[in-house]
């Protein structure tokens, strides 16, 4: 049975930002002149790029999962071929020697050339009770005695919060209360000028 979670071989050594799940990622110089990367086929050094990318989401425990690679990195299963991978050195698992036999024997018996379901994309998922803004949204008479209090006008600054929602797609429980929010931060955000 072939080992539950495969690792990218040196990755600490590449891979500086030790923040948990980091925004980015380095593919080293070296690794284009490295001789075994030149072999693989260009299909094989993407499939390797994006397990860089999963080993440095997971902590270097990728998911030794052909459909769930696949999933990840949006390519068919039959194109994930770690062999070559773990020939040239850039993956281990455990038992290395073992992962690879198997995977030889099954293909010499024909497993594994099933079709794949279709993929399925990867959906955002957005926290209960949070929506998007709607045209029904608008400046009520508290934002207005609230702006008031601050000497701003709030007919400007709400065109600036529902552009601001829209373009990147800011979701909210309560806009009454992000609206005053955006207000308040508007007299700093303003350089401390009013109307």
């Amino acid at each position: 049975m072939p080992q539950k979670f495969l690792s990218i071989k040196n990755l600490g050594k590449y891979q500086t930002n030790t923040k948990a799940n980091p925004p980015w990622f380095k593919i080293h110089r070296m690794m284009f002149g490295d001789p075994e990367f030149i072999k693989l086929t260009p299909s094989q050094r993407f499939l390797y790029v994006g397990l860089i990318h999963l080993a440095v989401e997971s902590g270097n425990r990728i998911y030794n999962d052909a459909t769930f690679i696949g999933q990840r990195l949006y390519m068919q299963r039959t194109e994930i071929d770690l062999k070559p991978l773990y020939r040239s050195g850039f993956l281990y698992t455990s038992n290395l020697s073992r992962t690879l036999s198997e995977t030889e024997e099954s293909r010499d018996r024909g497993e594994g050339e099933e079709t794949d379901p279709p993929l399925t994309p990867i959906v955002k998922l957005v926290p209960k009770g949070k929506r998007a803004i709607q045209d029904t949204d608008g400046i009520t008479d508290k934002h207005r005695a609230f702006a008031a209090t601050l000497k701003i006008d709030p007919g400007p600054e709400w065109g600036k919060f529902k552009n601001y929602c829209l373009a990147h797609d800011k979701r909210y429980a309560n806009f009454e209360a992000a609206f005053r929010n955006w207000l308040a931060n508007s007299v700093t955000m303003n350089g401390g000028k009013r109307a």
